[in-house]
């Protein structure tokens, strides 16, 4: 008779079994066992707390849940495990996944956190002893800053602890590149200039500028010297400069003069002015920014389309944080129209609009859009690009 294997369910023959019966369950664990090396299983996890177990070194373990989820790492006395096991975990939710080690556990590197669509391997090096190896950009090594040779352009750079990974940002706040000695993947934030806000005329508003467009995520890099161009922001109600690093943020879209109506951009369309349009310039990418405002009235302008959400009225729309370099900041906001008396707010980097004087202008590397002027006064330039690298120190 038949019996399965205590760890992975197989069927197998005892002892005691006759011939027969041997040959029929020598045959139904061949095809267990091949079944499992055809293709990885997947267990789908969606609670926010999960304990491994030893059938995971075979399966693809995936988290789903919107909250964030603490997936333990049992020690010895409780789940023997092989030598060498490799257990792989992908979070498919938008919470964040932390590793815990259960009692007598050590994990002997600092990742310890896995964010939505990012999958790390665990694997066990000694007894109680593991090391968690994240991956980004399709299983790529992250690349460490041992393999960065060189810079140009003097970025800025800061070294921290986010979720237990030790990490070394270089921010570029002007163009120059970087040389990379190994192939691997860097976290990025690129961020176009910001487009220049719209001048105003007697008692009528200029239009707000809108924020650069703003890119978050991962970028493959080889062995090579890569150019890194951060844009400049618009002047008066021009078009903001595209940044890049193998990818492309464009520049926000202008804010329009009092003569005109808004116009589209690569991330934050930009505001009509008080003669325009009732409805402000669409974003070109739209998921990568928000459309400007129509006019409010024949004295009041729209405002420039921010990252996260399109102007609202007179006011610029909002930009988004990011503490990718250590610090949270919010950057890629659009700026606000101007107005006759009162021009509207701004925040993320865009600047307000001027009411009865000129705009304010975008704040420099967070390509923020231009304030409107008001009331016979000029609007203002857009704030300058930005593009940061963030690797493992």
């Amino acid at each position: 008779m038949a019996t399965t294997t205590p760890n992975y369910g197989w069927s197998v023959p005892t002892s005691a079994d006759y011939v027969a019966q041997g040959a029929v369950a020598i045959e139904t664990l061949g095809d267990a066992i091949d079944s499992s090396m055809a293709y990885m299983v997947r267990n789908n996890q969606t609670g926010t707390t999960y304990t491994f177990a030893l059938a995971d070194a075979i399966k693809l373990v995936t988290a789903e849940n919107a909250a964030s989820s603490t997936y333990t790492i049992p020690p010895q006395a409780d789940i023997v495990w092989v030598a060498g096991t490799i257990i792989k975990v992908t979070n498919l939710g938008a919470g964040v996944v932390t590793f815990a080690a259960g009692a007598g556990v050590t994990v002997t590197n600092t990742a310890s956190t896995l964010a939505q669509y990012q999958t790390a391997s665990l694997i066990r090096t000694a007894s109680n002893t593991w090391v968690v190896v994240p991956f980004f950009g399709g299983g790529v090594s992250l690349l460490s800053d041992s393999a960065i040779s060189g810079t140009t352009g003097s970025p800025t750079t800061t070294t921290f602890t986010e979720g237990g990974v030790n990490y070394k940002a270089y921010a570029f706040t002007g163009s120059g590149s970087i040389t990379t000695t190994a192939i691997g993947t860097c976290q990025v934030l690129i961020i176009g200039g910001g487009a220049g806000g719209g001048n105003g005329l007697s008692a009528r508003g200029g239009g707000g500028g809108g924020a650069g467009a703003y890119y978050q995520g991962t970028v493959e890099l080889a062995v090579d010297t890569h150019p890194i161009v951060v844009g400049a922001g618009g002047a008066i109600a021009t078009q903001g400069s595209d940044s890049g690093l193998l990818l492309f943020s464009i520049g926000g879209g202008r804010g329009s003069s009092w003569d005109g109506s808004g116009a589209a951009g690569g991330s934050g369309g930009g505001g009509s002015s008080t003669d325009g349009s009732t409805t402000g310039g669409a974003a070109i990418l739209s998921s990568a920014g928000k459309a400007g405002a129509g006019k409010v009235d024949a004295n009041n302008a729209g405002g420039g389309g921010g990252h996260t959400a399109a102007a609202s009225g007179k006011n610029g729309g909002t930009g988004t944080a990011s503490s990718i370099n250590g610090t949270s900041v919010t950057r890629g906001g659009g700026g606000g129209g101007g107005g006759a008396t009162t021009g509207g707010t701004a925040s993320g980097g865009g600047g307000a609009g001027g009411g009865n004087s000129a705009g304010t202008a975008g704040t420099v590397n967070t390509g923020g859009g231009g304030g409107g002027g008001g009331n016979n006064n000029n609007g203002a330039t857009g704030g300058s690009g930005l593009i940061v690298v963030r690797v493992l120190a």
